[in-house]
């Protein structure tokens, strides 16, 4: 009785979890995508960075739908049908954990490597960190569905759907690249102490600190999911079971899904004006024209009558 209790709360709670954090993250990250698009600000290495590692999250939280929706409508996929919906998730997890890294080792490298890091191209830079995250994410990706059996999985999820011959060897290299994070992240910190305040310019000063805090986010969140997924395998549970724990563990995973774009508005002006503008579009479009119509001729008469 009180087994079917638990399983039932965690049945809800996984669901709703899911839709909240879809509707919360994927707004997030469109916007964030958004506003990378229209705004100059936005295309230096750190803000294109971001915007690729919004990407990836979009793909995951879209991807918890299946999930959802398979446990609203009572069904068991095979561990095959299941790893189909899942590869998509399995990969840009795969590659928004490397990514994470990636955007420490830039950070780093803003400090150590100043100059060489203002006039290297942006586009090569991308396309190196690119595939240093695809090398990563697409062996993982190949070899799990080379492995694909057919035993039915109690959840449609990335512990579900990876055969259980290579979890622990995707989880080993998850806590490995989680490791080199935090190394870097330790590094960046130790580096601003000794560099002092005087020795970094403002717009500079702000960049990294907005990037610290979505990479502790990533840090606390992310560790805290592996953490509790090896802790899990040292309890003696059956594999449903076990698959089931790990699949409650999703909160950990949808908060760093969905965490980047509101830490930019909180801690970028320009992030937040840039949402400001994109809402007032989105919601209010005949206003902002009329406004910004009106704004912008008493402008011109006053420089006119100024300059006569």
């Amino acid at each position: 009785m009180q087994s079917s209790v638990l399983r039932a709360v965690s049945f809800y709670y996984v669901i709703c979890t899911i839709f909240v954090f879809n509707v919360v993250g994927v707004f997030g990250n469109v916007q964030l995508l958004w506003t990378t698009y229209r705004k100059k600000f936005a295309h230096c290495k750190s803000g294109m960075l971001l915007a690729m590692n919004a990407f990836y999250h979009t793909v995951c939280l879209l991807s918890e739908l299946v999930n959802a929706t398979y446990l609203i409508l009572g069904q068991r996929p095979t561990r095959r049908t299941c790893y189909n919906f899942m590869m998509a998730y399995i990969f840009a997890m795969c590659q928004q954990a490397v990514m994470m890294t990636m955007i420490s080792v830039d950070l780093l490298l803003v400090l150590i490597f100043p100059i060489w890091y203002r006039i290297y191209p942006t586009k090569h830079y991308l396309i190196i960190i690119f595939v240093v995250c695809t090398t990563f994410a697409l062996p993982f990706s190949v070899w799990a569905w080379i492995g694909q059996d057919d035993e039915v999985v109690p959840f449609c999820s990335p512990p579900a759907a990876l055969p259980p011959a290579i979890k622990p060897f995707l989880f080993s290299a998850s806590a490995v690249v989680n490791f080199v994070t935090l190394a870097v992240y330790i590094a960046v910190t130790v580096i601003l102490k000794i560099k002092g305040r005087s020795s970094t310019n403002f717009n500079t000063k702000l960049t990294l600190r907005r990037i610290k805090v979505i990479v502790l986010i990533y840090l606390c969140s992310w560790f805290a999911s592996i953490s509790l997924v090896y802790c899990l395998q040292s309890f003696e549970f059956s594999a449903e079971d076990l698959i089931a724990w790990q699949s409650d563990l999703v909160l950990f995973n949808l908060v760093t899904f969905s965490q980047t774009f509101y830490v930019c508005i909180w801690r970028s002006a320009e992030y937040r004006t840039a949402f400001k503008e994109q809402l007032m579009t989105m919601f209010f479009r005949a206003s902002v024209s009329s406004t910004s119509t009106s704004a912008i001729h008493p402008s011109k008469i006053a420089v006119n009558t100024t300059t006569l």
